[in-house]
């Protein structure tokens, strides 16, 4: 019995692991994501540089950023914590084309929390990257500082 107690407690850990995995660059507290859905590296149709990239960067005071959409593109499950950041290699390409495309952005102060969402229009450039940076929350003296996405090319 305490045998299969291990391999079940292995196999969910494994899984759990291979799901939520990225290539980790634990030195600069990013991780860089090489797919069209998920957080996971399924790689696509293009191999060279030319697809655009987003770099998710979290300034939010007090909250983790749980999700990313974009049309073609939705990145769930995410644990983007204040100071850290994470790349999306949106190697599909851009099927609404590159301008005035929606982002939305999921984040929460706690596990238990809801979700709130913030969005905006920003573009995209093929082989480069956009950097959308989610701050806000709570300022000096305490005060709460609505939640805003700042985008830089």
């Amino acid at each position: 019995m305490r045998k299969w107690n291990l391999f079940f407690f292995l196999t969910v850990f494994l899984i759990i692991t291979m799901v939520s995995s990225c290539d980790n660059n634990h030195e600069n507290n990013n991780q860089e994501c090489n797919n069209s859905g998920d957080s996971g590296e399924t790689g696509g149709n293009n191999t060279d540089n030319s697809y655009p990239k987003l770099t998710m960067v979290n300034l939010h005071a007090i909250s983790s950023v749980v999700s990313v959409s974009i049309v073609g593109y939705e990145f769930r499950s995410l644990n983007i914590a204040r100071g850290n950041n994470q790349t999306f290699s949106l190697m599909q390409g851009m099927p609404g084309g590159y301008t005035d495309i929606n982002i939305t952005v999921g984040f929460r102060s706690h596990p238990a929390s809801s979700v709130l969402y913030v969005s905006r229009n920003i573009n995209f450039f093929n082989g480069k990257t956009t950097t959308v940076t989610l701050r806000g929350g709570e300022g000096e003296g305490g005060q709460y500082i609505i939640p805003q996405l700042i985008v830089s090319y």
